[in-house]
């Protein structure tokens, strides 16, 4: 029995039992008391017939459903309107549960009253709630300013992109720069990208700076929503992209790269100076020595019986022996092996390494590095310590000069089988005459009394440059009037060594 049958069967009958009927119903009288329930009503409840009977709706209510809810009920059907909503209401073990509750009005010649039709729907409120949160957590996390999230269909196009990446990555380099950068690489992935995870790494020049970015890359398959693919499901492939920019933490790490560095190469050029000293010490003492050993020698060959004669030999023997002492301990290098190197990247630590020094003497610095350099087997240290001395000896030539412009410039280039250094200044420049003295340890065209004097720096280059089996000249500048040091790198060295 339907409701309808039910409803139609009541112009004749009084009562009439719905024990057929499968919708959870209640008949009530117009003040409420309840006069028939449904088998599926006691099913839902857990009441009996008995205990239901007589006794009024309000039975099922429950103190959460607010009193205004009722008002408007019992306002509505009381104008012979129908009233549909949702009430708390409650079992007989007290559980609340939510109905979906629809009360319609009965008037006909035998039975004045309603019949409310009940719908359990706590499930679907629960599960929508649920969903709710799902949605607000996973919208949250989306969204959250420390998360660059973009999402790409099959042609890459972004179909979504997180508030996050407007707040960390500027949209216009994103779009222009960026975003351009990341679909190359991914096409370059080819099928990789849709069947696992892949990572990126990119770094993007911009203003003469580097930003550095990690990309995570994740495929995702969404199904279709079209209408036309409920009986034939489809899907759509996608990939999400969390972008990580780590141009600070890339910074940072360079910044500690090159303090080591700077202490390395102040460690390499103190090794070198103590045995250009100690040598240049052995060497000069050396004469006098000889001289005064010739001497004892022909004073004893002469007059053997000559007071005085064997201590003066004595105290050759011991000025000799203590030249020794000093050869042995001459600090020695440690041994560094030859390795692939990229000499622009020589040539940007050491201006890094330098760059303290530029900006105190407020020395403009031009790099001209050509993009594409062959590498060359070569000690990364040792170039640098030459870079940076050439450097520091250019910054001391335009000091004397003070010219109107105070630049250095440096540049890299290919030329047969070599690759070539190029360090220019508008200092004072080298005299023809002293272009091969200024390599000589201890040579000096700065004045003896002055601080630093020690013309060790062009030795220490020249010895860098024998160590590579390579070529160094000096010329005049002819694009800023100083001098033009160049160094000729052997493409093909593998008979350097130290």
């Amino acid at each position: 029995m339907t409701i309808n049958q039910y409803i139609n069967q009541l112009e004749t009958i009084d009562t009439i039992e719905l024990d057929d009927v499968s919708e959870p119903i209640v008949v009530t009288d117009t003040s409420g008391n309840i006069v028939n329930i449904s088998k599926a009503l006691l099913d839902l409840t857990g009441f009996t017939k008995t205990e239901l009977l007589g006794q009024s709706c309000s039975i099922f209510s429950n103190a959460s459903t607010p009193n205004f809810l009722y008002e408007q009920l019992w306002k509505t059907i009381t104008h012979g309107e129908k009233w549909q909503g949702n009430l708390i209401n409650c079992k007989k073990s007290g559980q609340p549960y939510i109905a979906e509750v629809s009360i319609y009005p009965i008037k006909n010649s035998h039975f004045e009253g309603y019949y409310s039709i009940q719908k359990d729907v706590t499930k679907l409120f629960t599960q929508s709630q649920i969903s709710h949160n799902h949605r607000s957590i996973f919208s949250a996390i989306l969204n959250t300013r420390s998360l660059s999230l973009v999402m790409l269909d099959q042609e890459f196009n972004i179909t979504y992109s997180s508030r996050g990446l407007k707040d960390n990555i500027d949209e216009v380099f994103f779009y222009k720069t960026l975003y351009p950068q990341i679909v190359e690489e991914l096409k370059a992935l080819g099928d990789k990208i849709w069947q696992s995870s892949q990572h990126l790494e990119l770094d993007i020049e911009t203003h003469h700076q580097y930003r550095s970015f990690h990309c995570s890359v994740d495929p995702l398959t969404l199904q279709e929503s079209k209408a036309d693919c409920y009986f034939e499901p489809s899907t759509e492939p996608h990939i999400i992209l969390v972008i990580n920019e780590r141009t600070e933490k890339r910074r940072l790490l360079e910044a500690q790269r090159i303090s080591a560095m700077q202490l390395l190469i102040a460690d390499r050029k103190h090794v070198h100076s103590m045995q250009e000293v100690l040598m240049g010490t052995i060497h000069q003492l050396k004469g006098p020595l000889n001289m005064i050993q010739s001497a004892v020698k022909i004073m004893n060959g002469r007059n053997h019986r000559c007071q005085g004669l064997e201590l003066m030999s004595q105290a050759v023997d011991e000025g000799f022996n203590a030249l020794q002492y000093i050869q042995d301990h001459i600090p020695e290098r440690n041994v560094e092996s030859m390795q692939v190197t990229n000499l622009n990247e020589v040539i940007r630590d050491a201006c890094s390494i330098s760059s303290q020094n530029l900006v105190s003497h407020y020395i403009k610095l031009d790099l001209f590095l050509e993009r594409e350099l062959p590498a060359i087997n070569a000690i990364p240290s040792r170039l640098i310590l030459a870079l940076v001395q050439l450097i520091d000896n250019a910054i001391e030539q335009i000091e004397v000069a003070k010219p109107s412009e105070r630049v250095i410039a440096i540049s890299s280039c290919v030329d047969g089988d070599s690759v070539m250094l190029k360090v220019e200044d508008s200092g004072l420049g080298v005299s023809p005459n002293n272009r091969n003295k200024i390599f000589e340890p201890f040579y000096s065209s700065k004045p003896t009394y002055k601080a630093g004097c020690h013309g060790l720096g062009l030795s220490i280059v020249q010895q860098v440059v024998n160590d590579h089996a390579s070529i160094i000249t000096v010329e005049k500048s002819s694009a800023y009037s100083g001098a033009k040091f160049v160094i000729a790198l052997p493409i093909d060295n593998e008979g350097a060594g130290l």
